[in-house]
Parts: structure tokens; C-alpha cells; sequence
């Protein structure tokens, strides 16, 4: 079985396959367990590591809600609506103020996508990071690439189902 570098939680081909989609697709992310309380990161993948200079040691079993990442001048309101969504394991999207490791700020649109299993409970989150720092007018990314991240998952789960129950 091979190794995969980052990866904290038990081998499973479900985490696996997300993974493969993902990283595929030239996204920042990270995968959290939404069993656990404060939902403990399981997975981040280079590009999330790329972008906010941290190491992959450093953010694993966080909290999703990345604290780690917050500043002076990172706004309360954001944080509030970002953990009220983690918490109650909602789709959303949100746009904050984050600052990397060596204290430089990044303005970021982070989509939140909840993973259900078979039973509809909601086992984990992907959180996927988009810097907006540079973009033409810092607006939200269109909905168009929320629907992308949302039906790549949910096309996932739908097939997994059908195999499962089969």
C-alpha cells in the first residue's frame, strides 16, 4: 500500500479517491474530520502548504477553523461566520483576511463542502482555499467554481453509494 505524505487518518479508498480528485485540479485544500470536536485536520494538501507557508507537521490535527492563520487585523465577523459554518457543517463560502507564516496577509475565499456518508452524516470537510489577494477587483470567485467543488464531491458520494448497495 503506498504512503501517502500528510495523511492522519486510516487508510480508506472514500479519503483516498477525494484526495486523487482533488489535488488533480490545481486546488488548495485540506480535509477535516467532522466526527471529532473542532473538526481535526486529516489531510492538507502542497498547494494549502504553498500558500501559507506552513509545513504539513505543523497544521495537521489543528482545528479546521485555522486559527493559526488569523491576525490583528483578521475581521471577528469572518471568523464567527467561518466557525458558525464549520460547526454546523454547512455549505458556505466566506472571504477573510489570513496571514501566512511569515506574517505577510492574503485576502482568501475559503469554500466549505461538507462529505456525507452513506447514512447522510456529515464525516468530514474540505475546506478549499482561493488567495484573492491580486484578482482584479478582490470579489468573490464566481458561483460557478462553488458548483464545480460541490458536484465533483457529490458525484463522488452518489457512486459510492451505488456501490455500496450493491
Amino acid at each position: 500500500m503506498p504512503v501517502r505524505r500528510g495523511h492522519v487518518a486510516p487508510q480508506n479508498t472514500f479519503i483516498d479517491t477525494i484526495i486523487r480528485k482533488f489535488e488533480g485540479q490545481n486546488r488548495n485544500f485540506l480535509i477535516a474530520n467532522a466526527r471529532t470536536q473542532r473538526c481535526g485536520v486529516i489531510y492538507c494538501n502542497d498547494g494549502f502548504c504553498e500558500l501559507t507557508g506552513y509545513v504539513r507537521a505543523a497544521v495537521m490535527q489543528r482545528s479546521c477553523w485555522c486559527e493559526f492563520l488569523y491576525g490583528p487585523n483578521t475581521s471577528r465577523t469572518a471568523v464567527e461566520e467561518m466557525k458558525n459554518c464549520l460547526n454546523t457543517k454547512v455549505e458556505t463560502q466566506t472571504e477573510i483576511l489570513f496571514y501566512k507564516k511569515d506574517g505577510t496577509t492574503f485576502l482568501c475565499t475559503v469554500l466549505v463542502a461538507p462529505v456525507k456518508n452513506e447514512v447522510n452524516e456529515v464525516v468530514m470537510l474540505i475546506l478549499n482555499f482561493e488567495d484573492i489577494t491580486h484578482s482584479s477587483s478582490n470579489v468573490r470567485p464566481t458561483g460557478n467554481k462553488w458548483r464545480v467543488l460541490r458536484n465533483t464531491i457529490q458525484e463522488y458520494c452518489c457512486s459510492r453509494a451505488v456501490m455500496d448497495n450493491q
